[in-house]
C-alpha cells in the first residue's frame, strides 16, 4: 500500500489535510492494540510530510524551509517548554483537557521527537509520583509508554509501575484540585496517592499510619479531605477514629442540601460502622429532607435487621422495590425472622418475604387476609399490599389512614409510615383514565360498584391495553358490562390469559374463567339479589380461587352478616366448606351440582381431594368400592409416581363420568398434565400403543371420545399373556366406560377374564378392579333407571329365560315331530309329511327371529341365522338326526351368549322386573 492508501486520503500537499487523516487513523490503530498498525501509519504520515517538503523546494527556488533538523528542534523545544509550563501552573496542571490537547500535540511530531519528549516526561513524571492517575493515563495512552511492557526486564519492570499507577482509582475531582496553591496540591495529593493505594491493596496499617500524620488534621476541614477519610474508613472496617468521629459529628450538623446523597450514604455506612446509633436518626431526617425515600428505606432496614418484628421486613420491601437487589441476596439475608404467635403477622411476614425473593406468595390475596393484624400493622401491610396489587379506591383510603396517624408515632414506626405513604403515592401515581372512568372505579370496595353504568366509549378509550390489564389486576371484580366490553374491544383476550399469569393469583383464576365461562355472570354467586355487604362478600367467595390467605371463618367474623337467603344459594354452600376447611364433606360436595356452571366450586373439588390424600390408602379404596370419585381421584394423585398403570386406571374411572360431574372436570384436567408428565419423564410415549399388550393402558389419558376403538374391534386381538388378567379387560372395561351405554351394547363375556384370572391379579389391581366393576355398574344402573323412567315395562326387548324356554320347546319338536314324520316318512302321506315339515320350519324361524335380535354384532347376528336356518334345512334334506342335534347346540349356544343385561337398545325382562343390575354376578365373581 501507498503512504496515501494507508492514510486513507488522496496525494495533496496540504499539511493540514495529512495531519486531520493521521490523527483518524491513529485512532483506528491505538499503539497499545495495534502497535504495527500504528507504525505503518506514523511513518506513512512521516514520508507524507518529506513529500510535501520536497515539492516545496523544487517549486520555488525563493522559498527558503527551515532545515528539518531546525523544525525538529524548534518543535521539540516548544512542545518540552509547554509541559514544563503547565505542570508549573497550580491550575493548568489539574484540568485534564489541557494535558489532553498538549498530547495531540506531541502526536503531530516525528518519531524520534516524540520519543525525546517522552523520556523528558518520564523523568518529570517519576520525579513528581503525587501526580494523579488521570494525568498519567494520559501520558500512558499519548506517549506509547505501553511499549515499556515489551522491553527490556528494567523497561517492563518500570512499565508494571506506571500501568499500575495510571490504573488506580483516584477519589477527589480534579476540579477540586485546581483552585488550590501548588503547596496544598502536592500537600493533599501527597496524603491520598499512598491512601488510593493503601485502598486499593487493603492495607488498614498502612491506612492507620497515614491518620496520623499532620495532613489529616491539617486539610480534614475540607470536606473533600473528610470524606476520603469516611470512605477509607468504611473500606478498611475501621471502627473507631477521633478525628473521623469529631468530622463525622461535625457533617451531620449540616443541611441536608448542602451534601450530595452520595456523600449523605457514605455518612450512612460511617455511622454504622463507628455504632453511632444517635446519628442514624440525624441522617434520617436529612435524607427524608432530600425526597431520598429509597436510601431512607436503606437506612432502615439496616438499623432494625435482626430484630424479630415485621418492621425490618417491611423496610426491605420497599428498599427492594426502590433500589432492587438480586434476590439472591435476600435468599442469604438469615436475620430477616419474626418471633410471634399471630398467624396474621407470620402471614404478611411471609407475603413479603416473597416479594423479596420474586415469587408471588399466596399468602396474602387480597385486603380481607389483613384481618387479625394489630392497627398498626394492618395499616402498613395494607399500604405495601395495596401499592402492588390493591385498588385505587383502597389506595387512596389508605393514603388518608396513614397522613392521619404519623403524629400518633414516633421514631422507626413513623419513618416507616412516612416510607409507606410514599410508596402508596407512587402507585397512585400510575393510576390512569378519564375523569369519569376514575369516578366510577371510586366505587371499588362497596357495593356500589355492581350497579354503575357501563363504560362509556370515552372511558374505554382513554387507557391502552397494558393500563387496561393492570386495572383488571387490580379491580378483578368488574361488573359483567364491562368485563364483557373489555372482551368486545379485545383488551381481554381468553388465550392471552391462558398463556399468561399474573399475581393476585384468585384475581388471575377469576378473569381466566370469566373470559372462558362467557354464560356465567359474576352476580351469579349472589343469584343477582344484592344484599348489604355484597361486595365484601363476593371477594371472600371469588377468593377461594387461590390457596392462601386468611382463615375463611376469620374473614367471615369480620363481614357483616349473610343474609338467610343467600345461605340456600352459591355463597351460602361455600360456608361448611370455610367452616370445616380441613374435613372431607361428601353431602356438602353434591350440593354444590346444583349450580354446574359455578366454576369457583371447580377449586372446592379439588380441594377436597387433597383433604382426602392425607388418609390412609385402604380408606380410600373402602371409598372408591362405596362409589365415591373424589376418593378414586386422591387415590389416582397417590399412585401417579409408584403405581401408573393403577394410576391411569383410577383416573380413566372418573374422567369416563366427569361429563355427569362438572365440577370434577377441572380436577380430571389437572391429574391428567400430571399423568401425562409421569409418562414423559419415563420415556414411556410410543408412536402407536397396541391392544394386546400391558403398556396400551399407557395411552389411554385422554376424554376424546373419537379417539376410542370400538369394543368389537379390540375383542378381536389376542392379548400377550401379561395383559390377560387385567391390562387388557381393564382397557376394554374403560373403553366401555368412555363411549357409554347408548348403543346397540357391549359384550361383556371378555370382561370375565377379571375374575377368572383374579389370583393372578396384585392385590392393589384386585381392589382397582372392584372399584372398576363397580362404576360399570353404575353406568348400566344409570341407563336403566333412564330408560325405565322414559319407557317403562317396555324397556325390555327380550328375555333369556322365555328364550331358553323357546329352544326347549324346538328340542322337543325335533324330538317328537322330527322321528315320526319326517324319518318315518314312509308311514305318513306326503301331506303329513309337508305339514310337520313347515311346521318344523316355522317354529325353527320364529326361534329364530326372536333370538336374533337380541345379538349385538350384525356378523354374529347373521351368522346365527344363516347357520340355523341351514343345519335346520338340511336336517329335513338329509333326515339327519345330528344335523338337528347341531341345530339345537346352536341355539343353546346363542342364548347363553346373550347379554344378561342389555342389547340392541333394549333390557332383559328380568333386569327391568327387578330393577338391580349385578355386574359381579355377571362377570362370575365370588363375592
Amino acid at each position: 500500500m501507498t503512504i496515501w492508501e494507508i492514510l486513507g486520503i488522496d496525494e495533496t500537499l496540504d499539511d493540514a489535510l495529512i495531519k486531520k487523516a493521521y490523527r483518524k487513523q491513529v485512532r483506528l490503530h491505538h499503539p497499545e492494540e495495534d502497535p504495527d498498525g500504528f507504525q505503518r501509519v506514523r511513518r506513512a504520515y512521516e514520508e507524507a510530510l518529506t513529500h510535501i517538503s520536497s515539492r516545496l523546494e523544487s517549486d520555488s527556488e525563493t522559498h527558503v524551509p527551515l532545515a528539518s533538523s531546525d523544525v525538529r528542534q524548534t518543535s521539540e523545544l516548544s512542545e518540552i517548554a509547554q509541559f514544563d509550563m503547565i505542570l508549573a501552573s497550580a491550575e493548568n496542571r489539574m484540568n485534564l483537557s489541557i494535558w489532553q490537547q498538549w498530547a495531540e500535540s506531541v502526536m503531530m511530531l516525528s518519531i524520534s521527537q516524540q520519543e525525546e519528549i517522552s523520556l523528558y516526561v518520564l523523568k518529570a513524571v517519576m520525579a513528581n509520583r503525587w501526580l494523579p492517575p488521570p494525568i498519567v493515563h494520559v501520558f500512558w495512552e499519548r506517549l506509547g509508554w505501553q511499549s515499556y511492557l515489551r522491553g527490556t526486564e528494567e523497561q517492563q519492570e518500570l512499565g508494571e509501575f506506571i500501568d499500575d499507577w495510571q490504573k488506580q482509582p483516584f477519589l477527589i475531582p480534579l476540579g477540586e484540585l485546581q483552585w488550590l496553591s501548588h503547596a496544598e496540591q502536592r500537600a493533599i495529593l501527597g496524603f491520598s496517592r499512598p491512601l488510593e493505594v493503601a485502598l486499593s491493596i487493603g492495607q488498614p496499617e498502612a491506612i492507620d499510619y497515614l491518620f496520623s500524620q499532620p495532613i489529616v488534621a491539617l486539610h480534614g476541614h475540607r470536606i473533600e479531605t473528610q470524606f476520603i477519610l469516611l470512605r477509607c474508613a468504611v473500606a478498611c472496617g475501621l471502627t473507631s477514629d477521633s478525628v473521623l468521629n469529631s468530622g463525622l459529628d461535625e457533617l451531620c450538623q449540616r443541611s441536608a442540601s448542602s451534601l450530595s446523597l452520595q456523600q449523605w450514604e457514605i455518612m450512612v455506612d460511617v455511622a454504622f460502622l463507628f455504632d453511632r446509633a444517635d446519628l442514624v436518626s440525624v441522617i434520617t431526617t436529612r435524607l427524608l429532607a432530600l425526597n431520598a425515600f429509597p436510601e431512607v428505606a436503606d437506612l432502615l432496614f439496616r438499623s432494625t435487621v435482626g430484630d424479630d418484628s415485621l418492621l425490618p421486613v417491611c423496610a426491605a420491601f420497599l428498599r427492594q422495590n426502590w433500589m432492587p437487589l438480586p434476590a439472591v441476596y435476600w435468599r442469604a439475608e438469615r436475620r430477616l425472622l419474626i418471633k410471634s404467635d399471630n398467624s396474621a403477622e407470620w402471614r404478611l411476614f411471609n407475603w413479603l418475604h416473597g416479594q423479596l425473593l420474586d415469587q408471588d406468595d399466596g399468602s396474602i390475596n387480597h385486603r380481607l387476609d389483613l384481618v387479625g393484624l394489630s392497627e398498626f400493622w394492618q395499616l402498613i401491610g395494607g399500604a405495601l399490599w395495596a401499592g402492588h396489587s390493591g385498588s385505587w379506591a383502597w389506595l387512596k383510603q389508605i393514603k388518608n389512614a396513614l397522613h392521619s396517624a404519623q403524629q400518633f408515632e414516633s421514631g422507626n414506626r413513623q419513618t416507616l409510615m412516612l416510607l409507606a405513604e410514599q410508596w402508596v403515592s407512587d402507585a397512585l401515581s400510575k393510576a390512569k383514565g378519564c375523569d369519569t372512568l376514575q369516578a366510577k372505579l371510586s366505587a371499588y370496595e362497596s357495593d356500589a360498584m355492581f350497579s354503575v353504568e357501563p363504560l362509556s366509549y370515552e372511558e374505554l378509550s382513554s387507557m391502552s391495553k397494558p393500563d387496561w390489564l393492570e386495572s383488571i389486576r387490580r379491580h378483578p371484580l368488574l361488573p359483567d358490562s364491562w368485563f364483557r366490553q373489555l372482551e368486545e374491544a379485545q383488551v381481554i383476550v381468553f388465550e392471552e390469559f391462558r398463556d399468561r399469569s399474573f399475581s393476585p393469583h384468585y384475581a388471575d383464576a377469576l378473569c381466566f374463567y370469566r373470559a372462558i365461562n362467557r354464560d356465567v355472570c359474576l352476580s351469579s354467586c349472589w343469584a343477582d339479589a344484592p344484599f348489604e355487604g355484597v361486595f365484601d362478600w363476593a371477594l371472600w367467595f371469588y377468593s377461594h380461587l387461590a390457596t392462601g390467605g386468611a382463615d375463611k371463618r376469620d374473614i367471615i367474623s369480620e363481614l357483616s352478616a349473610l343474609p338467610d337467603a343467600q345461605k340456600e344459594l352459591e355463597i351460602g354452600l361455600l360456608l361448611p366448606f370455610a367452616k370445616q376447611p380441613d374435613v372431607y364433606l361428601p353431602d356438602a360436595v353434591q350440593q354444590l351440582n346444583r349450580y354446574p356452571e359455578q366454576f369457583v366450586f371447580r377449586l372446592i373439588v379439588d380441594r377436597q381431594v387433597t383433604v382426602l390424600e392425607d388418609e390412609e390408602r385402604a380408606s380410600l379404596i373402602e371409598k372408591g368400592k362405596n362409589g365415591d370419585l373424589l376418593a378414586i381421584m386422591a387415590l389416582s394423585r397417590l399412585l401417579t409416581n409408584d403405581s401408573f398403570d393403577e394410576a391411569v386406571v383410577l383416573w380413566n374411572l372418573v374422567a369416563a363420568v366427569s361429563s355427569d360431574s362438572p365440577h370434577l372436570q377441572a380436577v380430571v384436567d389437572w391429574q391428567q398434565q400430571s399423568l401425562l408428565t409421569v409418562r414423559e419423564e419415563n420415556d414411556w410415549v410410543k408412536e402407536s400403543y397396541e391392544y394386546a399388550k400391558p403398556e396400551f393402558l399407557h395411552a389411554m389419558l385422554t376424554t376424546n371420545k373419537e379417539w376410542f376403538s370400538l369394543p368389537s374391534q379390540i375383542e378381536e386381538v389376542d392379548p400377550i399373556e401379561e395383559a390377560k388378567c387385567f391390562h387388557y379387560p381393564m382397557s376394554l372395561l374403560l373403553t366401555q366406560l368412555h363411549l357409554g351405554l347408548n348403543g346397540a351394547g357391549y359384550n361383556l363375556l371378555p370382561l370375565k377374564e377379571l375374575s377368572n384370572r383374579r389370583a393372578m391379579q396384585t392385590p392393589l389391581q384386585q381392589d382397582i378392579t372392584d372399584i372398576a366393576v363397580l362404576q360399570l355398574e353404575n353406568m348400566y344402573r344409570r341407563k336403566l333407571d333412564q330408560d325405565i323412567e322414559k319407557k317403562g315395562e317396555h324397556a325390555s326387548t327380550y328375555s333369556r329365560k322365555q328364550l331358553t324356554f323357546m329352544s326347549i320347546a324346538m328340542v322337543l319338536v325335533w324330538f317328537f315331530v322330527f322321528p315320526m314324520s319326517v324319518l318315518t316318512s314312509s308311514s305318513f302321506d306326503t301331506e303329513s309329511v309337508i305339514g310337520a315339515a313347515v311346521f318344523m320350519t316355522l317354529i325353527q324361524g320364529l326361534l329364530v327371529w326372536r333370538l336374533s335380535q337380541p345379538i349385538l354384532e350384525k356378523s354374529n347376528k347373521n351368522k346365527y341365522i344363516g347357520y340355523s336356518l341351514f343345519t335346520c334345512f338340511a336336517a329335513l334334506l338329509f333326515k339327519s338326526p345330528f344335523l338337528a342335534l347341531v341345530n339345537v347346540f346352536a341355539h343353546f349356544y346363542t342364548v347363553s351368549h346373550l347379554s344378561p343385561l342389555y342389547a340392541k337398545g333394549g333390557w332383559n325382562r328380568s333386569v327391568v322386573a327387578t330393577r338391580t343390575v349385578n355386574m359381579r354376578k355377571v362377570l362370575g365373581f365370588k363375592k
